[in-house]
């Protein structure tokens, strides 16, 4: 018993020890979170300064880049005390120090800060140093995709149809006279989110005027105001035409101009001084207000031949696409699903079969993935100007119905046979074509005049075909079973022309009228800007 007391005697106060030790450890842990957060701290802030002192200083190359960086620091509450400093050279970063280079073009910042460990006992640096880089860099703008701007007197029903199914305005009705005041207006960017803030709008900045919750309505609006601010006889009568339009929209469906306008890094100002055609602006905000971007005309009015009425059902998977930024910026557009239906009535003849005629929809569908634009050059010399490289991507077509075969009995269609078809356009890709755009000739007003150029452009190749495949016949009538060969060999012949036709005389111009072409993109300047001071990594 005496042995055991002895024994837990030995052990009274080793708890206290190591909870004693267990505090020196925590307090040092806490000190050196404390001072490495602290540290940490400063050089976020002198990054800032260092950041911003760097695109102060490349402004004013080649002036003198200290103290343009020097002054620039001052501004931004940086001390100007002893153990603090502000350097800077033209060059660039080698390590994690800057490298004078004499017509580098780029101007490159060190600053310096003393800084002290809160805890003594923990060992630790004296200063803290950041470095930045800022050169000088041109922003191109430019648009991509298919726009509605092929327009005249024979296709202004069929475009009222098409901005009827998108801006979900069933009754309306505007003239060519309008589309084409429409399609000739321009505002810049700027105006439009001024003309937004007015409407209650929270957009101060780039990134909030493309993020902003937008309808239709709400749209014209703010593009209506815009023009009447900028004023000018042709602006106001554009605004008016606007306002009108609103009247005719019931699609509430919000959106966001971010969903097909994108602003790289520092190119705010070259956004926002850009100028945006109204008809581009209208129909891309539309189609991708609309939703599943899905429309169906019943019958678009072109007829030929055989086609006796044309559906078209069209989904714009993504609308054109807007982008502001330095060169190697990239955006990819105009993905689109069409499906056209001519319904048929096209008589044949075969021996033995009075009055004989193929009758039926027969779908063409074509869908096109688009193409890429990438901004691969932005001068600002002598000649000034951007070019961009456009590759459209492979794009497919089909046709495939299941015709009937109608022979005339006393003035009355019986049907006598029914015949499976199928036949497969393959693809097609149209590779890469560089559009250049002169400086202002080529760019929006109030410097120049809008122009899109073309790349791509192909024919989907219908009017090549020259054989139909033909599935298994299905006899709905006794009187084609002796004549099933003969039948399904004359319908199947005479498919082709049809199909050609079809594709040159109801497709085709289909397509002109909706400024749509398929493996292809249209391109619009929009703005260059020079001389722009951004940080380079």
């Amino acid at each position: 018993m005496l042995t055991r007391a002895h024994g837990h005697g030995e052990e009274r106060g080793a708890i206290l020890v190591l909870a004693a030790v267990g505090i020196v450890v925590a307090m040092i842990a806490a000190a050196l979170a404390i001072d490495i957060g602290g540290l940490a701290q400063d050089a976020r802030q002198d990054q800032k300064v260092a950041d911003l002192a760097a695109l102060d200083a490349v402004r004013g190359l080649p002036a003198n880049y200290t103290t343009l960086a020097q002054a620039s620091a001052a501004r931004n509450s940086f001390p100007t005390t002893a153990g603090y400093s502000v350097t800077a050279v033209e060059g660039g970063k080698v390590g994690n120090a800057c490298a004078a280079v004499a017509g580098a073009g780029s101007a490159c910042v060190t600053v310096t800060s003393p800084y002290t460990n809160k805890f003594p006992f923990v060992s630790g640096r004296t200063s803290v140093t950041r470095v930045a880089v800022a050169g000088k860099t041109a922003f191109g703008g430019f648009m991509i995709g298919s726009s509605l701007l092929t327009l005249d007197t024979s296709r202004a029903t069929l475009l009222n149809k098409f901005m009827g199914g998108i801006l979900k305005g069933s009754d309306l009705s505007l003239s060519l006279v309008s589309w084409q005041g429409i399609a000739a207006g321009d505002v810049t960017l700027d105006a439009f989110r001024t003309s937004l803030a007015s409407m209650g709008f929270s957009v101060g900045t780039v990134s909030q005027l493309l993020a902003a919750n937008l309808t239709m309505n709400q749209l014209l609006q703010a593009t209506a105001g815009a023009l009447t601010t900028e004023g000018g006889v042709a602006n106001l009568a554009l605004a008016t035409q606007l306002n009108t339009l609103r009247a005719s929209i019931t699609n509430s469906t919000q959106f966001t101009l971010g969903q097909f306008m994108h602003v790289s890094q520092g190119a705010d100002n070259a956004a926002l001084a850009s100028q945006m055609n109204v008809f581009q602006l209208l129909t891309g905000s539309a189609q991708v207000a609309n939703g599943s971007n899905f429309v169906t005309i019943n019958d678009v009015g072109i007829t030929v031949g055989s086609v006796v009425s044309t559906k078209v059902s069209l989904q714009v998977i993504q609308p054109p696409q807007w982008t502001f930024g330095p060169v190697g910026v990239s955006v990819s557009t105009a993905q689109i699903d069409l499906t056209v239906t001519p319904k048929l009535d096209l008589p044949i003849t075969v021996a033995g079969l009075v009055g004989a005629h193929v009758k039926n929809d027969l779908p063409v569908r074509v869908s096109g993935a688009g193409a890429l634009g990438t901004l691969t050059a932005a001068t600002c010399g002598t000649p000034a100007g951007i070019t961009v490289t456009v590759d459209p991507t492979a794009f497919s077509g089909s046709a495939s119905a299941s015709l009937d075969v109608y022979a005339t009995v006393l003035f009355v269609d019986i049907p006598v046979l029914r015949i499976p078809t199928t036949n497969v356009v393959p693809n097609t890709d149209g590779g890469s074509t560089a559009l250049s755009f002169s400086y202002p000739t080529e760019f929006p007003p109030p410097a120049g005049t809008t122009t899109s150029k073309h790349a791509g452009s192909q024919p989907i190749g219908l009017q090549g075909l020259t054989t139909f495949t033909a599935g298994t016949p299905v006899v709905l009538n006794a009187i084609a079973a002796p004549l099933l060969n003969s039948i399904v060999s004359t319908t199947v012949a005479a498919l082709s022309p049809v199909i050609g036709n079809v594709d040159s005389l109801v497709l085709t111009p289909l397509l002109q009228a909706l400024g749509i072409d398929i493996g292809s993109a249209d391109v619009t300047a929009l703005n260059l800007q020079c001389d722009t001071p951004v940080l380079i990594k």
